[in-house]
């Protein structure tokens, strides 16, 4: 098809990963994911990818928070797998997914890039790893990434060099390692002299085409209709990594709610309220 999605290891410099496909996730007590170099980058000849589906920000509900100023390098957080009520038989043109991801947009050219799980209605009934950039318009699926329902999982999207050249990456902490899932070059949050310029996002988001029932829920037949948000953090304009402290606005909602536990470092998306 002619895309190029800039992820060999002569691209980016960093050898294919190995991803253990049964290594299952972060419990409830782990410590929070060390900030760590990259180690590896996920191997795209194993990637699915997806043109023509909705971009994740058209016609949803987003619970969680994003940041009043746009002055950040990156973003992270942790966030559990849960099995949403996603709709796997929709007519065809119809859609519907709930996708959880952290996201870094630019200030001058609205370019983002994000990256989290997701469980989307033109896939079969499971949970993947995803990301998606305004760069290809494209959803990306990493192979090799068997997420477990209950576990935590790790994602950031920060300020990088690829071949001397400044980039945003989107990665997934797997396995004690960070690897490298995506790369943008217009959603690169640095300014030409080098300040950060990124707003950052925390979001469980649902989106549905469907009439009948447009508002799928989180968690199946079971779990309180929660998925839960834990050691969010942000990347500030030092590159260094700080909670998520700074002021933010809570997402609009319809059905769903953003329950907040410390701001806004730990929160839960629930459907209902809080």
């Amino acid at each position: 098809m002619g895309y190029d999605p800039g992820l060999t290891p002569e691209e980016v410099g960093l050898p294919v990963c190995k991803p253990d496909p049964d290594w299952p996730g972060l419990t409830e007590d782990s410590p929070p994911v060390p900030d760590a170099p990259t180690a590896c980058v996920a191997d795209v000849t194993k990637f699915e990818f997806a043109f023509g589906f909705p971009a994740p920000h058209a016609s949803y509900h987003w619970n969680g928070y994003r940041t009043n100023a746009g002055s950040y390098a990156g973003g992270k957080v942790e966030v559990e797998v849960r099995d949403p009520s996603v709709d796997h038989d929709l007519p065809s043109g119809t859609d519907e997914f709930v996708a959880n991801r952290v996201l870094t947009q630019t200030s001058t050219t609205s370019d983002w890039l994000e990256v989290g799980w997701a469980e989307v209605s033109w896939k079969d009934n499971r949970q993947y790893v995803y990301s998606y950039d305004t760069e290809e318009r494209s959803w990306e699926f990493p192979g090799g990434y068997n997420l477990t329902a209950g576990s935590y999982y790790a994602f950031r999207t920060r300020n990088c060099t690829i071949n001397n050249d400044d980039r945003q990456c989107g990665e997934i902490y797997w396995s004690g390692q960070w690897q490298l899932t995506r790369n943008s070059n217009p959603g690169d949050c640095r300014k030409p002299d080098g300040t950060a310029m990124c707003a950052v996002e925390e979001f469980t988001e649902s989106f549905s085409e469907d009439s009948n029932t447009p508002h799928p829920d989180l968690t199946g037949s079971s779990g309180g209709n929660v998925i839960n948000w834990r050691n969010t953090q942000l990347r500030t304009d030092a590159g260094s990594w700080v909670a998520w402290t700074a002021p933010s606005t809570k997402g609009s909602q319809t059905a769903y709610d953003t329950c907040l536990i410390n701001a806004y470092y730990r929160f839960y998306a629930k459907k209902g309220t809080c």
